[in-house]
């Protein structure tokens, strides 16, 4: 974590983990968890709306992109965009020059216990069962963050607040319906 945030490469390493965990414990449906590049982004553009939203505060630096099917983190999109839309098999790298190593950040739900990993947690539970159509349904409608501001081609965090915080906060927003629900999902307050 720095300043309070985390590495972007934690939280892509985050959901790549989820997503490969998944498709390990459900034989039946391989593939149907695995994480490829919209996915990822997508989650990871969700994980910093709600940030925003309920803590008011960036879950990491980086900025977001609005390109032309949805938003982007350059970093994460140019170190996976040779899946072609594949499944992710391999986590999110940096290179630490100090070292001169590859290293790869991870997020330890035991000892990272907060909103932020609360937050994650959520954003997987919640969505993992979309399609990519729905997720760019959600994301990109009329409205939302990234529509106001594909103009600008960088999307500011002030509206991600102002949009999220009604949907997050309401009584009847579902981000996504449910399927096959069991007593290991975890499913978030209201």
């Amino acid at each position: 974590m720095r300043n309070n945030t985390f590495n972007i490469n934690c939280i892509a390493n985050y959901f790549i983990c989820k997503g490969m965990t998944q498709r390990l414990q459900d034989k039946e449906h391989k593939g149907k968890y695995g994480i490829n590049i919209q996915r990822l982004l997508s989650y990871i553009y969700l994980s910093q709306a709600w940030s925003l939203a309920i803590c008011k505060k960036k879950l990491f630096l980086e900025e977001i992109h609005t390109w032309g099917w949805g938003p982007v983190v350059p970093q994460i999109y140019h170190e996976f965009k040779n899946t072609c839309g594949d499944v992710i098999d391999r986590y999110s790298q940096e290179y630490n020059m100090i070292k001169d190593e590859s290293v790869i950040y991870t997020i330890d739900e035991r000892k990272d216990q907060d909103a932020r990993t609360d937050i994650l947690r959520s954003i997987w539970y919640s969505y993992k069962n979309a399609t990519i159509p729905q997720l760019r349904q959600i994301i990109t409608a009329p409205g939302t963050p990234w529509d106001l501001c594909r103009v600008k081609r960088i999307i500011d965090p002030s509206s991600m607040i102002e949009y999220y915080e009604k949907k997050v906060f309401s009584t009847t927003y579902t981000p996504v319906k449910r399927r096959n629900i069991d007593d290991s999902d975890y499913i978030p307050n209201k």
